[in-house]
């Protein structure tokens, strides 16, 4: 696993935006939208 999920989680918290992790494909019928952490290096 590559990216700070939990920072980008913190950081959609102190906006009031809900977010979940997506683990498994069935995951993605609850969410609007996707970011995808990672590719910094």
């Amino acid at each position: 696993m590559q990216g700070d999920f939990a920072l980008h989680h913190r950081v959609f918290a102190t906006l009031n935006i809900e977010s979940v992790p997506v683990k498994v494909s069935s995951d993605l019928e609850s969410v609007d939208g996707l970011v995808i952490p990672g590719g910094e290096s």
